[in-house]
């Protein structure tokens, strides 16, 4: 919107060189009624309008140029903490694994469990079964012997 305005050259160098060779111009050279108001309806457009345009434009570009460079550093630090982050990522992702075979072993020891449980009871059932057969010898043992 700022280059819109500007109507000739857009810096500030180019404006004054310009500004200067109206005012020599002006003052050194025979012109016309018409081409000394057209040339002076110029110099005070110039310095009215461009003039400013292109300073606030020079101010503009130099606010852009300092986003930039700010854009830039910003992007720099993002791509070293991605670096660190992807570091991360594949230390949580090794420990997930690590955990996950972990689990999985300590499932399959979990998974003989009940099958011992139903042993262990039919063992049980056995040593008492053997148990009762101990009292009865000893009961039939200790009636013979006294």
């Amino acid at each position: 919107a700022i280059k819109d305005t500007i109507r000739g050259p857009s810096n500030l160098q180019a404006i004054e060189a310009t500004l200067a060779e109206l005012e020599f111009k002006l003052t050194h050279e025979s012109l016309s009624a018409a081409q000394e108001k057209a040339m002076r309806e110029k110099k005070e457009r110039m310095e009215r309008q461009d003039k400013p345009a292109v300073a606030r434009l020079a101010q503009v570009s130099a606010k852009i140029d300092e986003a930039k460079a700010a854009s830039d550093a910003i992007r720099a630090d993002i791509a070293v903490l991605n670096g660190q982050l992807d570091k991360i990522k594949a230390e949580r992702d090794a420990g997930n694994a690590k955990l996950d075979a972990m689990r999985a072993e300590q499932q399959e020891a979990r998974s003989d469990v009940p099958a011992l449980m139903v042993e262990k009871k039919e063992l049980w059932e056995v040593i008492q079964t053997l148990r009762d057969k101990q009292r009865e010898i000893r009961v039939a043992f200790n009636e013979k012997w006294e």
